[in-house]
């Protein structure tokens, strides 16, 4: 099917787009943990413990983000992968 041969140029460009992001994300690395928020970061006031506290469990909240985020743009790469592949079989299955 001559035609199914203008998606794969677009599913490309689709992996393309997922894979830029990922690989930035890897090449990053992850800063993550965070150093533990001190008191002081927030001066000498009360609530200031408080705070810091707080900031604590948002860094311990997004630790693996990153990490998560990059694993779901590959597994969106190699399913678009995975779509080709598929595409291409029926085609030649069709030929038959």
């Amino acid at each position: 099917m001559a035609n199914d041969d203008l998606h794969f140029p677009t599913l490309d460009k689709c992996c393309s787009a997922v894979k830029k992001p990922a690989t930035r994300l890897e090449e990053r690395g992850d800063p993550y943990p965070a150093k533990a928020a001190g008191s002081t970061a927030f001066g000498n006031r009360a609530g200031s413990s408080g705070l810091a506290t707080i900031l604590d469990r948002i860094e311990s909240a997004v630790d693996g983000e990153p990490g998560r985020l990059t694993g779901r743009l590959l597994l969106v790469e190699r399913a678009l992968d995975e779509v080709e592949t598929n595409i291409r079989r029926a085609d030649k299955a069709g030929e038959v």
